[in-house]
C-alpha cells in the first residue's frame, strides 16, 4: 500500500522515543504503520536521553529512514505545575506551526496531557482527532499517587478526559471493560471505540517450550504500590504453596 503523501498523521507523546516505554509502545508501532502512512512524530525527551548523542544519530537514523518526520522537545520535569505548562506552551506553539504549514489529516493523542491545546485547536484547524488515552489516567493517580478525588487537580483532568472523550473521532482503549465503562458511564458510541491491548514484538519475544517435566511457573509482574491488590496475589501464592 502506497503511502497517502496529501495528509500526514501527527503523532504525540509525552513519552520520549529514546526511552524503553516510547521505544516500545510508541517508535516501533510507528515505524510499522509509517510504511503505509505519512507520519510526523512528535515527541518530549529526557534531557539525559538527549545527552546520548550516539543513541540519539541511532534513532533519528532509524526515524528518517523510513520516511518519518520527528519533532522532539525537551521534557521539563520541576516544578511540576509550572515545568508541565511550560511544556504545554511549547507544544501549543509549535502544534500552530505544524498545522499551518502541512496537511495534517489526523492526530493520534497518546495519553491526556498533550490533548489539552488540541481541545483549541481542534476547533480552529481541520483534523482527526485519535484520543489513544491508554487507561483512566486520573483515577491512576488517585489510586497510585494520592490524589484526592475532591481536590482540583482530579476534577481538572476528569473535566478534560470527558471533553476529550466527546471531540474524538476515534477512542482506544487497551481493554474490552474499559471500552464496555465508556459506553456505559459516559455514552460514548460502541463505534467510536476501539481496544488495542499493549503486545510484544514477537521477534524480540519468543515463545519457549514447555518443560519436560511440566513444571508450572508463576510470574508477578506488576508493583507493590497500591496501584494493584497485591495482598490477594500474596494469598494466592500462599494458598499455591500450601498444597504443594
Amino acid at each position: 500500500m502506497l503511502k497517502d503523501t496529501n495528509k500526514k498523521i501527527l503523532y504525540l507523546s509525552y513519552d520520549g522515543v529514546l526511552e524503553p516505554l516510547g521505544s516500545s509502545q510508541v517508535l516501533n508501532y510507528v515505524l510499522g504503520l509509517a510504511k503505509s502512512h505519512n507520519f510526523i512524530l512528535y515527541s518530549f525527551e529526557k534531557p539525559h536521553d538527549l545527552k546520548d548523542t550516539k543513541r540519539v544519530s541511532a534513532v533519528s537514523k532509524i526515524i528518517k529512514k523510513s520516511g518519518i518526520k520527528w519533532i522532539k522537545s525537551i521534557y521539563h520535569k520541576s516544578p511540576t505545575t509550572l515545568a508541565t505548562l511550560y511544556d504545554l506552551f511549547i507544544l501549543l506553539s509549535n502544534l500552530i506551526l505544524i498545522l499551518s504549514f502541512n496537511k495534517i489529516g489526523i492526530i493520534h493523542l497518546r495519553g491526556y496531557l498533550l490533548g489539552i491545546p488540541l481541545l483549541i485547536l481542534k476547533k480552529i484547524f481541520k483534523f482527526k482527532l485519535i484520543f489513544d488515552m491508554r487507561g483512566f489516567w486520573a483515577d491512576e493517580k488517585a489510586d497510585r499517587a494520592g490524589w484526592n478525588r475532591s481536590e482540583y487537580k482530579y476534577i481538572f483532568f476528569k473535566t478534560i478526559e470527558k471533553e476529550l472523550l466527546k471531540s474524538a473521532d476515534k477512542i482506544i482503549t487497551l481493554t474490552d471493560h474499559s471500552r464496555e465503562f465508556l459506553v456505559k458511564e459516559h455514552k460514548v458510541s460502541q463505534k467510536v471505540i476501539t481496544t488495542i491491548r499493549t503486545c510484544a514484538d514477537e521477534s524480540v519475544f519468543k515463545k519457549i517450550k514447555k518443560d519436560e517435566d511440566q513444571t508450572i511457573r508463576f510470574g508477578y509482574l506488576g508493583t507493590l504500590d497500591t496501584a494493584y491488590n497485591f495482598q490477594k496475589v500474596f494469598k494466592f501464592f500462599q494458598f499455591v504453596l500450601s498444597k504443594t
